[in-house]
């Protein structure tokens, strides 16, 4: 890879969101109003026609169509904007159209769909209406491609004039598993060559690991940790944030990053309710434990963002202990902020299309369906 070009970029992004001094930063506004969300549908109850096992990823395309990878059965759904099920693609295995570890699937240009396997490190094309189209694997269109590439990528969006790759550098032997690794994004043809042109590098997030005295390992997400949290929008426009304050950055391609919004946010501390609560889970209590992890005393600002096609940017601020709902802010392309919005605080991640808002839960086995307000479309 072509380090200095790394390099040059990340100063861009240290340029960008290095912190302001606190007195230069607004405090966030009222939102002028509230947008009540009427939920439509939930899909994956017992009593649905379809029974999801653990949901990869949600999309909702330019007719409110919602596109749901299932990772354990193989599958992505394609659901009507209430909820009704329309044709389902996939199977597993490895030939044509199947999967074998389907990680997430991206809504492209017009009815087309990009699904990613990472155990056969390929890209299947479909079809929204007619199926599977073909197959598409990445190659590196430079002199020295990134460690054990293909492995780590993961397609993050499909413009009109590229695929967008997102790519997690795996980790090396003798590597301190705790540490953060680099998260590049980079573009793609449709044909699937990888330009060694890295659009952005920022810090990825560092898992908790735990080391057993037997050599093996057992790793989990670390509890309320600082993340980067990068989107694509449908002009190939790269909006992203670390999520330690409320700071969205967004550039062009060939342009210069600029601060669309960041305002002063008071943050959230992790209570000891929160605590107990990712203790409940034995698996990740014996790993906290095992490293002896020290919870931090706030959590992250916000935990994601998404961004809608009428240009409006959703941003999940993280809910206090005891909350029921989690509160969205959204935004214009300006970063004006023009309302706020509230969620069940188990929905973790939202795709936003047209009139139709899909939010995936955290245990990632429902995906509840609402409706936006008339008036905010």
């Amino acid at each position: 890879m072509n380090r200095w070009l790394v390099v040059g970029l990340g100063s861009l992004w240290l340029s960008a969101c290095r912190p302001e001094a606190p007195s230069t930063v607004p405090e966030l506004p009222e939102p002028p109003t509230t947008w009540t969300l009427e939920l439509v549908e939930t899909l994956g109850e017992e009593t649905d026609s379809v029974l999801l096992g653990e949901i990869g990823s949600v999309a909702v395309d330019h007719r409110d169509r919602i596109v749901v990878a299932d990772q354990q059965a193989h599958r992505v759904y394609i659901f009507a904007p209430d909820g009704r099920l329309i044709r389902h693609y996939g199977a597993k295995g490895e030939g044509p159209g199947e999967f074998m570890r389907l990680v997430n699937a991206v809504v492209g240009v017009g009815d087309s769909l990009y699904v990613w396997d990472l155990q056969l490190t390929r890209l299947s094309v479909f079809h929204g209406v007619s199926g599977f189209v073909r197959t598409l694997t990445f190659t590196w269109d430079g002199p020295e491609a990134p460690r054990w590439f293909p492995f780590g990528l993961e397609p993050l969006a499909a413009t009109g004039r590229a695929l967008w790759v997102r790519y997690s550098m795996p980790y090396g032997p003798n590597e301190d598993l705790n540490k953060p690794h680099p998260l590049l994004i980079f573009r793609a043809d449709y044909r699937g060559h990888l330009m060694p042109d890295t659009l952005l590098e920022v810090e990825g997030k560092a898992p908790l690991v735990l080391v057993r005295a037997n050599g093996g390992i057992q790793a989990t997400s670390r509890p309320f940790a600082i993340e980067t949290i990068v989107q694509v929008d449908a002009k190939g426009r790269l909006w992203w944030g670390r999520t330690d304050s409320l700071k969205i950055v967004r550039k062009s391609l060939g342009g210069q990053p600029t601060v669309v919004l960041h305002y002063a946010v008071d943050p959230v501390p992790v209570s000891q309710a929160d605590r107990d609560s990712v203790l409940q889970n034995d698996y990740v209590r014996r790993i906290v434990e095992g490293t002896g992890f020290q919870f931090p005393p706030y959590k992250p600002v916000f935990t994601t963002f998404a961004l809608g096609p009428d240009a409006t940017v959703w941003v999940r601020l993280s809910p206090p202990a005891g909350a029921a709902r989690a509160r969205w802010l959204i935004f214009d392309e300006q970063g004006r902020l023009l309302a706020d919005a509230y969620l069940p605080r188990g929905v973790v991640e939202i795709a936003v299309g047209p009139r139709i808002i899909a939010a995936r839960t955290h245990d990632r086995t429902r995906v509840l369906l609402f409706r936006r307000p008339s008036a905010a479309v």
